[in-house]
Formats: C-alpha cells, structure tokens, sequence
C-alpha cells in the first residue's frame, strides 16, 4: 500500500521455555542487563519458566544463539536471573526460537480505505511492555477512525496516522530516559547506541 517502515534499532531476541522439577513459586518478572543487552525470564501458569535474550543483531551470532546449547551457555552472564535459575535447577525445555523486537513506525500508518493498528503501525520494544496495550488501544482507535470516515470525515485517517506518530515520539523519549539510567558500560556497543540517543531511523 506504499508505506515504509522506519527502524530505529537492531534489536532481536532469542528466547525459550525452563523446566524444573524443584517447586518454584516466585512469580515476580526478572529483568537483568548485562553488557550486551539484558534478560528477561518469568514464571508461567504451568510452572515453566519463559527465558529470553536482547541484544542488537550485529552483535549476536544468531546460528549459534538458536543453537542447542547456545542460550543457556550465553545465561551465566546474567549472574542474579542465572543463580536464581541454577537454583531450581531449570533446564531449557524445547527449541530455541527468535524474533526482532526492535523500535519501528510506519511512516504514515493510515492512507486511502486503510490503516494499521497494533505492531503493523509502530512496534515498541519488550522493555517497554507497550506491544499489548498498544494492540488493544489502536485497535479500538482505528475502528473508530474506520467508522467516522465511512460516515464523511475527511480527516479521520489522518488523525488517526498523526496520533500513532505522537505515541511513537513519546514513547522513543521514555525508552532513552530509561535506557539512559544504564552506566555500568559506557563503552559497550549495545548501550552506547542507546544512550547516545543520536541514531535515526533507517527504512526497511
């Protein structure tokens, strides 16, 4: 339909699911940097644990990280996630899988009888926990520009493509304040992009 995606970062993920036979009842969500990214596990309902790396794509060897052992051998990094993991005695249980989870927007996200909603029209990053309540929220916002197009607004498109361009801007500002609080390694690639805040975004 003529969009463009615009990205303004390289950030993957690999992730997969721990098995224990030891109880664990910590239900908390576990979010741990390290100098080439961060980790993030937590408990599910059937007593699995979710354990995923970000990183930057050119700073992971992605065939070894899909591996068998790749995962778990790059986890002892994260020294706290990992002694509470050892702890347990999890064990990666099944393959390991990845996805890109990097910053993007189209640039117009609506256009003639259509629009984007959700990570179609701008995706956030996992740190962030926007991706569901962005889903839910343009959803219902885009069927309401839908309607009030369909009944003679002219606009109603538009303004729904400037609205997600605002949500997009805000949340890019919130990402580097937090990202920024990050100091242990100024010289790591993966942080100093972030915190450098300069990068700008490059079309798909």
């Amino acid at each position: 339909l003529g969009a463009r995606r615009l990205r303004f970062d390289r950030s993957i993920a690999f992730h997969g699911l721990m098995a224990s036979d030891a109880p664990d009842q910590d239900g908390r969500t576990f979010v741990e940097a390290v100098a080439e990214g961060w980790w993030y596990s937590v408990l599910l309902p059937n007593r699995q644990r979710v354990l995923a790396f970000f990183s930057d794509a050119d700073l992971v060897d992605p065939a070894t990280m899909l591996s068998p052992t790749g995962l778990w051998e790059a986890f002892p990094r994260a020294s706290h996630l990992f002694a509470l993991c050892d702890r347990h005695g999890y064990r990666l249980a099944g393959r390991i899988q990845g996805a890109d989870t990097g910053s993007s927007i189209l640039d117009n996200p609506a256009g003639d009888r259509w629009l984007a909603v959700g990570d179609a029209a701008s995706a956030f990053d996992p740190l962030s926990s926007k991706g569901i309540a962005n889903a839910l929220y343009t959803g219902i916002k885009g069927a309401e520009a839908v309607l009030a197009a369909r009944t003679g607004d002219a606009t109603a498109l538009s303004r729904y493509a400037e609205h997600i361009r605002e949500i997009h801007r805000v949340y890019r500002g919130h990402l580097a304040a937090f990202d920024g609080m990050e100091r242990r390694w100024p010289d790591a690639p993966f942080w100093r992009r972030r915190q450098s805040n300069s990068h700008a975004a490059a079309e798909a």
